[in-house]
């Protein structure tokens, strides 16, 4: 009896049974980030080849459909030759519209000029104004010949409102 022994069905088995649990859990890399993100440009050329694979399946059908004489196979042939090449027509038609969105993206990115509103210039010159005051030590005096110069125009709109 070199055969290994077979338990038989009918007997419960023992409580304690010694069970491996796989530790590695399966991800998918779609929708886990520790993958990355998605580089569609080296996506393209990894997998460039299959463009050639498409273009070899359609000779291969039109060699088919050459020789076939049966009406229903050059139906057949005819429905999977279509198939693919409107597969094909639409890829290309998403390729060209990434494209032309990302060409759009740039001109608007091109146009759109980063801009200072004229009040936030003026903050922005007057607060290198007042750090070069404080390097120099001098921003106590230029502070209160700026409020003796506020405190005069303010007397000036009060007396040509009387």
């Amino acid at each position: 009896m070199s055969s290994p022994l077979e338990v038989s069905s009918k007997k419960k088995p023992k409580m304690l049974r010694q069970v491996v649990k796989n530790m590695n859990k399966p991800r998918d890399p779609r929708f886990d980030e520790r993958a990355g993100t998605l580089n569609q440009t080296h996506v393209n050329t990894m997998y460039s080849f299959l463009d050639e694979q498409r273009m070899k399946e359609i000779r291969q059908i039109k060699k088919k459909m050459k020789k076939t004489k049966g009406a229903e196979r050059k139906e057949e042939l005819q429905r999977a030759l279509q198939s693919i090449q409107e597969k094909e027509r639409a890829r290309k038609q998403r390729m060209e519209q990434q494209k032309l969105k990302s060409q759009r993206n740039k001109a608007l990115k091109k146009s759109k000029g980063f801009h200072l509103k004229n009040s936030d210039s003026k903050k922005l010159e007057l607060l290198y104004k007042f750090q070069q005051l404080k390097k120099q030590g001098s921003l106590k005096r230029a502070l209160k010949n700026r409020r003796k110069r506020n405190i005069e125009k303010d007397k000036k709109h009060l007396t040509e409102t009387q």
